[in-house]
């Protein structure tokens, strides 16, 4: 039977490739509630691609006996394919072509969930479809691509199965700096999602290292980010002093069939810029989640609550505290005022 194509709900990434490296991102994978590695090769550290093709071949047997103690372990393993930029080596076809030889062809054998191109913008398109080709010999394996840019037409054309996407991200970033209103935040994110069908919106790699706001802001932004549309993915450094941010944002995101799977319900009132507010909604299930970000005081406010299925006769309750009840009246959510940033995440 063809196993499952592994979409990583949480992806963390990893310090190198060595032996240690191995149980310290098994550990922090087991802490995080994260299902897949990024595993990087060494590839990216030289300054030209002539200095690529001339390394020795990635030891595979060691490679293989550390992939699978990650699948005992019910962790997918993604190989991180890092080039140097293509301004310090023209990135053709053909040298491409020697590359995938050379060093990816070596370890098709190894039991991989799949690959994330990173610097995809400098790949030809043809060489990343001989690459798609490729992996598709392998059951259950994806390809990402990482073009510094949002969702492109690969995904559209099935060159790859998901992208790399910085504009999420960075469009928290920007919503919790001041530089664009919650209900803009949420416009585009709405438009992301009808462009590309509810299906393809979920195949995006939201990374946190672009995350950049201020200390106060930090549970706020990382909260939103492993929220919206698409799979949190999470960088190998600053996670641990991180934990106790990530670690239950991780195990709500596992629990919670509407955060995986569930459309993006824009619900941001275009009045009040301070607040960025959504829903997630799965049909196939009765607990929708709606989420509430406010980056700064703010009055008493009221959202319509559209999300398809759910208990009117049940409250919804913050799933991160558990410490209040909001009760939907006549299709509308009631929130009180906040003297400061305020993040919630509602359910039943």
């Amino acid at each position: 039977m063809t196993r499952r194509r592994h979409f990583p709900s949480i992806l963390q990434c990893m310090n190198g490739h060595q032996k240690d490296a191995w149980a310290e991102v098994i550990s922090q994978a087991k802490r995080l509630h994260a299902d897949a590695v990024l595993l990087p090769m060494p590839w990216a550290e030289e300054a030209s691609m002539a200095q690529v093709l001339a390394l020795p071949v990635v030891e595979v047997s060691s490679l293989r006996e550390n992939i699978n103690k990650a699948r005992k372990q019910r962790l997918g393993v993604f190989l991180e394919i890092a080039l140097p930029p293509a301004n310090q080596g023209f990135h053709s076809r053909q040298v491409l072509s020697q590359f995938q030889a050379l060093h990816i062809k070596p370890l098709m054998g190894l039991d991989l969930a799949g690959m994330v191109i990173r610097l995809g913008a400098d790949w030809p398109a043809d060489a990343i479809l001989e690459l798609e080709r490729l992996l598709r010999l392998k059951e259950g394996a994806v390809l990402f691509l990482d073009h510094g840019m949002g969702p492109d037409s690969e995904l559209l054309d099935g060159q790859v199965d998901g992208v790399v996407d910085p504009v999420g991200v960075g469009g928290i970033s920007r919503f919790l700096n001041g530089h664009c209103s919650g209900f803009d935040l949420g416009q585009h994110l709405s438009r992301q999602q009808q462009r590309l069908g509810i299906n393809l919106a979920g195949r995006l790699l939201n990374p946190l290292s672009l995350l950049s706001v201020r200390d106060e802001f930090l549970e706020l932004g990382s909260g939103l980010s492993f929220m919206i549309r698409g799979y949190p993915f999470m960088p190998p450094d600053a996670v641990i002093e991180r934990e106790h941010i990530y670690g239950p944002l991780a195990q709500l995101r596992r629990q919670r069939a509407a955060l995986e799977w569930g459309r993006f319900v824009h619900l941001s009132p275009i009045d009040r810029p301070e607040v960025f507010a959504f829903g997630r909604a799965d049909e196939r299930v009765e607990e929708p989640i709606i989420v509430v970000a406010r980056r700064s005081a703010s009055a008493a406010m009221s959202l319509p609550v559209g999300l398809g299925r759910f208990d009117l006769r049940k409250p919804f309750v913050s799933l991160l505290s558990a410490d209040k009840e909001y009760a939907v009246q006549g299709g509308w959510l009631d929130l009180e005022a906040s003297e400061g940033p305020e993040f919630l995440v509602l359910g039943q």
